[in-house]
């Protein structure tokens, strides 16, 4: 039998970043960030709460004619917007060590999609 597909690899490394990020299902949270529906929801859509300026950037893919769409969020600015939202303390460059209490780096945690 000839198996068309055992010479495939993916394309794409485990540690490439999506350009955007669909909103979760309801109840549930988003593979890279952990953040609900919801939290994403209140950064991205306009209310009273920010002012009509949503601090984080997202788009809605339609069909012509179609009234709903599918929300993407765009990972760059959600990222932008949760560096900003970093304690004071514990920005590198705040007066700070860069190593943690020990004098060992500080552990680099990077989400992947997986």
């Amino acid at each position: 039998m000839n198996n068309m597909c055992g010479h495939l690899t993916l394309a794409a490394s485990p540690s490439a970043r999506p350009r955007y990020l669909r909103l979760p299902r309801p109840r549930e949270r988003d593979p890279v960030f952990g953040l609900s529906r919801g939290t994403m929801n209140a950064l991205v859509l306009p209310t009273r709460r920010n002012g009509g300026n949503p601090p984080v950037r997202s788009l809605v893919v339609r069909r012509p004619g179609a009234k709903s769409g599918v929300r993407l969020i765009d990972v760059e600015s959600l990222q932008s917007y949760l560096d900003r939202c970093v304690e004071p303390g514990y920005r590198r460059g705040a007066g700070q060590d860069p190593r943690g209490p020990q004098g060992e780096p500080e552990p680099r945690i990077e989400a992947t999609l997986i």
